[in-house]
């Protein structure tokens, strides 16, 4: 798996559950993905493979990657294990009151607009994620 990190920004990957040696390449002027950053292209690596699992329902067991740049060379600060919690949710939405209305003849039901708007289902699934705490 490859991405691409620009300096000083946030960047946020996802891997299947398993154990990952993670190799960075750096350098200070980007050429294209076969050549990376050319003849000056470095190499910073972790020292030991970083666990990635999924524990239980809804929650997935990561890590923080912390790199910094001292006298020109890349270094991994840090390697800060990071749980993040999914949330799954079914939101529903309301109705215009003329559908509301409408299905409301159709079951036979009061036909007054200031009934309180129907609501349904969406079929859609929403899944937010948080670190844990």
């Amino acid at each position: 798996m490859a991405g691409y990190i620009h300096g000083g920004d946030l960047f946020r990957i996802l891997v299947p559950p398993g154990e990952y040696d993670l190799r960075f390449a750096h350098g200070t002027e980007w050429h294209n993905q076969e050549t990376l950053f050319g003849a000056e292209t470095e190499w910073t690596e972790t020292t030991s493979p970083l666990e990635f699992r999924i524990i239980g329902i809804g929650r997935r067991s990561g890590y923080l990657v912390t790199l910094i740049q001292t006298d020109g060379t890349v270094k991994l600060a840090e390697a800060r294990p990071q749980d993040q919690c999914q949330i799954a949710t079914f939101d529903s939405s309301v109705m215009e009151l003329e559908e509301a209305a409408r299905i409301a003849r159709l079951l036979g039901g009061p036909d007054a607009p200031d009934h309180p708007p129907l609501r349904y289902l969406e079929q859609e699934l929403e899944l937010r994620s948080r670190v844990c705490d």
